[in-house]
């Protein structure tokens, strides 16, 4: 956040140098088949911000999306995300992935 010029609402951050800060949504408009998609662009040393992840689309679509991009990041990316979603199963990523 500080990189970005935004407030943060902490006394101390210590924050690694970010290559890029990636904000996206990522539901029906996306199609990754087709790589179109912001998230296909990150790299180890991004930050990926997502609004509601799998949005737009029917729910078993959509949590499928939302678990294989979070399992994608987290697993081969290796880089900072946050994302907010409606999905709650996808909390059990994190049983799976040590790093979620």
């Amino acid at each position: 956040m500080a990189q970005s010029g935004t407030f943060v609402p902490c006394e101390s951050a210590q924050l690694p140098v970010f290559d890029s800060i990636i904000l996206a949504r990522v539901g029906a408009g996306d199609s990754q088949l087709k790589r179109v998609s912001t998230v296909m662009t990150a790299t180890k040393d991004s930050l990926i911000i997502i609004d509601e992840l799998g949005r737009g689309t029917c729910a078993y679509d959509g949590f499928g999306l939302a678990w294989a991009i979070s399992e994608r990041i987290s697993t081969k990316l290796n880089c900072f995300a946050l994302f907010a979603t409606h999905f709650h199963k996808l909390t059990t990523l994190a049983d799976k992935v040590p790093t979620v």
